[in-house]
């Protein structure tokens, strides 16, 4: 971490001005006191000082998850070189300003954590913003889950508004990534409601319950294929017609070519 490398020399002084004040004047401590006050800072400002240097000098994936990307993601596959170079860039800046917290197991897997963020890199590539700052913690359960919304439902995903947090299953969201055909995506149903809600301005144009004959034929996924796999009550057709739009593009503009052209607009 930058924040950790910066503050090695205060580190080494306090450490220099501590020996002097203990084993030979203690006037050195007039230089101890301004340290440790520096040091504070660091530490306390240490996201800020991080997230300052990585937007600069922006990290790569490492390469197990630029492999990842090549084998299972159509939409970063399509870019170009410079912006794949781009996208992996935000992916791993994405990763790094999410608070991943695991629910019942100890450590969330690493592709799981760079297979969720790839849906919210997708939908804002085209944005100067490409965070959600109020959907900063994610909490990631090893298989389906209830919540006080849904307490008698296991399912794989969720947003909490109310807290600003998503919840997903990592079985499913490895489902979607390694199946794209077989597995409807949650991670990207759930971060479609986030942008939603995260642009509020928009005019998205509207799907009702009589779209979801020509939903199935959009994507692979028949109706009850989604609300068997999400396991919730209150599934909008608007949501899974822009998840699908982002994960089979051309097929989705084929069954409805005027919503289609508006997509496009929106996300380019």
């Amino acid at each position: 971490m930058p924040s950790r490398i910066l503050s090695i020399p205060f580190v080494l002084l306090l450490a220099f001005f501590g020996y002097m004040t203990w084993r030979v004047d203690e006037s050195y401590l007039n230089y101890v006191i301004p340290l440790v006050v520096i040091l504070v800072l660091i530490y306390v400002l240490g996201p800020q000082i991080d997230w300052w240097w990585y937007e600069r000098y922006p990290p790569d994936v490492d390469a197990p998850v630029r492999k990842m990307l090549e084998k299972t993601n159509p939409f970063y596959n399509r870019l170009s070189e410079v912006e794949k170079q781009k996208f992996r860039q935000r992916l791993q800046l994405f990763v790094t300003g999410t608070n991943y917290m695991p629910k019942g197991w100890e450590k969330i897997p690493e592709d799981a954590k760079y297979a969720i963020a790839a849906n919210a890199v997708q939908l804002n590539f085209h944005k100067k913003d490409f965070l959600f700052p109020k959907y900063e913690n994610v909490v990631v359960y090893p298989t389906p889950f209830p919540s006080p919304q849904y307490p008698e439902q296991f399912h794989p995903s969720e947003v909490f508004k109310e807290d600003g947090v998503l919840l997903f299953s990592a079985e499913q969201i490895m489902w979607g990534l390694l199946n794209p055909t077989q597995y409807y995506n949650v991670g990207m149903h759930e971060y479609v409601k986030v942008f939603m809600d995260d642009n509020p301005n928009i005019d998205f144009p509207d799907f009702t319950e009589e779209d979801w004959e020509g939903l199935s034929k959009a994507g692979p996924f028949t109706k009850e294929h989604i609300y068997n796999l999400l396991n919730v009550p209150d599934i909008h057709p608007k949501v899974v017609a822009i998840t699908l739009f982002q994960l089979f593009p051309q097929r989705f503009v084929k069954v409805f070519p005027q919503q289609g052209r508006k997509l496009i607009e929106i996300f380019s």
